[in-house]
């Protein structure tokens, strides 16, 4: 079965069974993933990744259901959401995650903000920039030019221009375009090259481990084209990273039952929330044409500690069933508003929640995700529709949608006072997520965390973490460059774990 590695190979290849050895296993082949396993093999250590979904899946951005091909890459066919149903979670089954969930973006994490982190749990903040730095120059991050900024983008910057707020254009990775090439692929294919394994179609069940010491993961094998195992595997190594999500990981480490002394495993659940506000201009906009997410608003991206104002904004555009759920009505009224959506302009507000939810497993381990908006929340959601609704108004559209209710469409200023957190808890809102985080977070202290600050389990530390589950508390921004610069770090921990 040796003969196995140094290729990207399906479940169906190896099914019913498979049983194989190696150094380290990596679950999950998100861009962090693939990354550490590159770096991994870089350093002469034998790599299997495993992931859940097809090999790479490449979207064909001419085609009209580019939407659909998007769905049929997310998690539940893009139908998981929070238990009462309030929150979509948005996430890419495949190979290279930041495809789908962040187009590249690579946004900082604000020096307070990991200062903050320093001070509460231990992260050492000069190691963690010093890896932001790297992971910018390795991701080719610059800013994105003015010839790529699309109409969408450019009437969002006209509009905070005018306003005197905050931003500009953002940072993102020259690696390969979104639309074409999943950003991993340039992290997976050299470690391919080099002799690394990745199995495509396996789901990780569990973490087998006894005296504190992990030995194997199994899983069953799936054929891509039908909802059913076709076999199982069993994979051994001296060490298994977890790079599934904040969700997918915490999962598994529930299945594995793996020690949680303190009840901390699953916990302090973040998925920073965001929603869409649409501006109706009287010119052709067609959000979708060229780049589509390239102008920021961080005037109300506030993050220290008990902040008053938590909201980002993202320039983005919308896909046609996203703006079917974000138009009030049905009929002729609401086809007509889907009729001059090419004439609409798109504001996405994110918000950094200090809610905190938790994950469980339900019947037949079934991954159930805790969480509930309060009111602060609501407050703070209102406060960011009024603010994207201005920037909208003032870069010259003629009516803005805040919300599917009866008062949800602002046709000038004055009338952004009727955008309350109370009335959000009765309207229609579609509300989404992609930036899950904290379910295994690291703290010096096992009592408070699940990881060290290197991205070790306290209890068994030949398990390691190197996805956003580690993070104490939501970022406020997109995660690329964040869970790249700590996949980083992780693998320098590994490396010399195994190694020196």
């Amino acid at each position: 079965m040796t003969t196995l590695f140094g290729q990207v190979i399906s479940a169906k290849e190896v099914a019913p069974s498979l049983v194989l050895s190696c150094d380290v296993i990596i679950v999950g082949m998100s861009s962090a993933g693939a990354l550490l396993m590159r770096e991994l093999v870089a350093a002469g250590l034998r790599v299997i990744g495993v992931d859940n979904n097809s090999s790479r899946t490449k979207l064909d951005p001419e085609s009209a259901h580019i939407h659909l091909q998007k769905q049929n890459m997310l998690a539940e066919s893009g139908a998981r959401c929070t238990e009462d149903g309030e929150i979509h979670l948005v996430q890419d089954r495949g190979i290279g995650a930041s495809s789908l969930t962040s187009v590249n973006v690579c946004r900082r994490i604000p020096r307070n903000k990991l200062k903050s982190w320093e001070e509460e749990y231990g992260i050492n903040c000069t190691t963690f920039e010093d890896a932001l730095d790297h992971a910018e120059k390795f991701l080719i991050a610059t800013p994105i030019p003015p010839n790529e900024i699309n109409k969408n983008n450019a009437l969002v910057w006209l509009g905070m221009r005018k306003l005197g707020y905050r931003g500009g254009p953002l940072f993102s990775s020259n690696l390969g375009d979104c639309c074409e090439t999943k950003l991993s692929d340039f992290f997976t294919d050299p470690a391919v090259a080099k002799g690394a394994l990745v199995l495509t179609n396996a789901k990780v069940e569990r973490i087998l481990h006894d005296k504190n010491v992990a030995s194997s993961v199994i899983g069953t094998l799936h054929d891509p084209n039908k909802a059913q195992p076709i076999g199982e595997f069993k994979l051994n190594a001296s060490a298994i990273v977890l790079a599934a999500s904040a969700i997918g990981s915490a999962s598994i480490a529930l299945r594995s039952k793996l020690p949680d002394p303190f009840n901390q495993l699953g916990k302090h659940l973040h998925l920073q929330p965001r929603t869409t506000v649409l501006g109706a201009f009287p010119q052709i906009i067609n959000m979708w044409e060229g780049r589509q997410a390239s102008i920021e608003c961080s005037e109300f991206l506030d993050v220290q500690q008990n902040n008053q104002q938590r909201i980002w904004m993202i320039a983005d555009a919308v896909s046609y069933p996203e703006a079917a759920m974000l138009f009030p009505g049905f009929g002729p009224k609401h086809a007509d508003k889907m009729m001059q959506l090419h004439k609409n302009a798109a504001l996405r507000i994110i918000i950094q929640d200090q809610t905190e939810g938790h994950i469980s497993l339900g019947i037949a381990n079934r991954i159930r995700v805790h969480y509930r908006i309060p009111n602060s929340e609501r407050n703070q959601l209102a406060f960011g529709l009024r603010e994207a609704a201005k920037i909208l108004l003032a870069a010259g559209a003629e009516e803005v949608l805040v919300h599917g209710g009866k008062e949800g469409i602002i046709r000038k200023e004055s009338e952004l006072s009727l955008i309350t957190g109370e009335i959000l808890s009765k309207v229609p809102l579609p509300l989404s997520t992609t930036g899950s985080s904290s379910t295994m977070r690291l703290h010096y202290s096992s009592r408070f965390g699940i990881v060290d600050t290197n991205g070790k389990h306290h209890f068994i530390p030949n398990i390691y973490v190197a996805d956003a589950s580690v993070f104490p508390s939501a970022v406020g921004v997109p995660l690329l460059l964040s869970t790249v610069a700590w996949a980083f770090i992780v693998s320098k921990t590994i490396i010399k774990d195994l190694l020196e």
